[in-house]
C-alpha cells in the first residue's frame, strides 16, 4: 500500500537537505523554489562510490556482477559492445595513468 507524502514532511526534508548544503532556495512570489547545489553527474558519482563501498566492499568487479545479475538486466548486442568498449577505454586510461 502506497502512503501519501504530506507537505510538512517534504518541507522538513528540504530544510534538512538545505542544512547539509545539498539544495538552496530562492523566494518566488510567496513560495520557496529549491534547486540542487551539485550537478547530477557529481551526485551520481558520489552515490555510486558509496554503493560500491557499502554493498560490494569496494569491488568494482563485484558491483558489475551484481548489476549484470539483475533479473531485468537483459542487454542487447549493442549494449554488450558498449560495455566492452567502456572496459577497454578504462583499461587503457588506467595503464596510461600508471607510472
Amino acid at each position: 500500500m502506497a502512503s501519501r507524502i504530506l507537505w510538512p514532511t517534504v518541507r522538513t526534508i528540504l530544510r534538512i537537505l538545505e542544512g547539509k548544503g545539498e539544495v538552496k532556495h530562492r523566494v518566488q512570489d510567496r513560495s520557496f523554489v529549491y534547486r540542487p547545489t551539485r550537478a547530477r553527474k557529481q551526485v551520481a558519482r558520489s552515490a555510486m562510490t558509496r554503493l560500491v563501498d557499502v554493498f560490494y566492499e569496494g569491488s568494482v568487479t563485484q558491483t558489475m556482477n551484481g548489476l549484470l545479475q539483475l533479473r531485468d538486466a537483459k542487454l542487447n548486442d549493442d549494449e554488450w559492445e558498449e560495455l566492452s568498449d567502456l572496459i577497454a577505454q578504462a583499461r587503457t586510461q588506467q595503464q596510461e595513468d600508471t607510472p
